[in-house]
């Protein structure tokens, strides 16, 4: 399940969002996540090395445990982010999901150094695949596609990739188990900013939509040579062996 809305956010809750996310990138800290893997290297599906994929970039985060934790982020980011978070619930309403959860918030951060290879991301709370979403929405300045780093996600079948260059204001949800990565970054002479959101719902989407439930675990290496983790292999289809 894929969804994307172009000019997403009214004009001024934009660019408060924008001017919040600017300020939070002072608080930023680097994160580099790593997936062992054995594929041939191609670049038009996100493997850019062939026993590797890799989240590297720079993001704030904010880390709450609980069922749904809405109230704990507003507490924490204010009413800018309540008013996108509402809307985001609206809209989940409006595709047939009048019971999802808040369960992640991030902003992130983009530039030449930034790398995000193929992957998928894990279950969250028990959910199937097909009621877990990962969404967010751009909220840098004017982004030319020549600067690179456009957004793919591949559907579940790999029959169709669909490509987002970063466009301001752009919000886009997938499912949680859909392949993606984004394109490297060419030049930044500018941040590509992102707010980040996942969510859950453990209810059948009204109108059963079936969708794929695989099971999926990302491994994270604190030190690339860890002997324990050399022999586990992580492929981007759920298959960990």
């Amino acid at each position: 399940m894929i969804f994307s809305e172009y000019d997403f956010l009214e004009k001024d809750l934009y660019e408060a969002m924008t001017k919040k996310c600017t300020y939070l990138y002072k608080l930023a800290k680097p994160e580099n996540h790593v997936m062992i893997t054995d594929h041939p290297i191609d670049h038009d599906r996100g493997i850019y090395e062939g026993t590797r994929s890799v989240q590297e970039c720079m993001r704030f985060r904010f880390w709450c445990n609980g069922d749904d934790v809405y109230d704990e982020t507003v507490e924490f980011f204010g009413p800018e982010v309540a008013q996108v978070l509402d809307q985001m619930y609206a809209y989940f309403a409006s595709k047939g999901y009048p019971e999802i959860k808040l369960s992640n918030t991030w902003f992130q951060y983009g530039d030449e150094d930034t790398l995000m290879y193929r992957h998928s991301d894990g279950e969250i709370h028990g959910a199937t695949f097909d009621n877990c979403f990962t969404s967010m929405i751009f909220i840098h300045e004017e982004w030319p596609a020549e600067r690179g780093g456009a957004f793919r996600v591949e559907e579940i079948e790999g029959d169709h990739t669909h490509t987002f260059t970063s466009d301001p204001n752009l919000m886009l949800i997938w499912n949680r188990n859909h392949p993606h990565w984004m394109e490297p970054i060419k030049s930044a002479p500018t941040l590509r900013m992102m707010f980040g959101m996942s969510w859950y719902q453990h209810a059948t989407r009204i109108g059963d939509f079936p969708g794929d439930s695989v099971k999926h675990q990302n491994i994270v290496l604190e030190d690339w040579n860890d002997p324990t983790l050399k022999d586990k292999k992580n492929y981007n289809d759920g298959t960990v062996t």
